[in-house]
């Protein structure tokens, strides 16, 4: 295994170790999570395909003004996204798994768009050229140090690996 793979693995095993001791740690502090988190699969296993649901959460959003668009595949999806946006060069893409599973990002690009994602993991993952290690841990593979390492040589001035502690403002 070379280097570069190795320290990913590392920096992955030490993320989800983080993680495990922090769910524990949680759980004994509230235990009524476990009792939550059923509750919460079973209002998803109700949730997930109810047509009747869906239309009362579509009429919600445009009530407030929201336009909602339902699509019967991701072809289709991106086809009104293209649409929606028209001209723009410029697209700023909030954190969805959904735009993910239909690889809206690289859609809009093929097509000349330049497209910033705003959530921090993804962007790294952007601008690192990256592949991501999770859905909601996109940049969870890469080190800190490997991350200010590259940030540095893609911005071009040195990122230390460590805020510096400063109050001045």
């Amino acid at each position: 295994m070379d280097r570069e793979k190795a320290e990913k693995l590392i920096a992955m095993n030490r993320a989800f170790k983080i993680l495990r001791e922090r769910q524990r740690a949680n759980l004994r502090l509230y235990p009524e999570v476990k009792e939550l988190a059923k509750k919460v699969r079973e209002e998803r296993e109700n949730d997930v395909g109810n047509n009747e649901l869906l239309r009362k959460v579509m009429e919600s959003l445009e009530r407030r003004g929201f336009d909602v668009y339902l699509t019967p595949t991701s072809y289709e999806a991106v086809k009104k996204v293209l649409e929606v946006v028209g001209e723009e060069k410029l697209v700023v893409k909030s954190k969805s798994n959904v735009t993910k599973e239909i690889r809206l990002r690289e859609e809009l690009e093929k097509r000349g768009m330049e497209v910033i994602e705003t959530d921090i993991g993804d962007r790294l993952i952007q601008v690192l050229n990256e592949h991501p290690s999770h859905p909601t841990g996109p940049a969870v593979h890469l080190s800190v140090e490997s991350i200010a390492n590259r940030l540095s040589d893609f911005y071009g001035t040195e990122i230390p690996p460590k805020a510096k502690k400063s109050l001045n403002f």
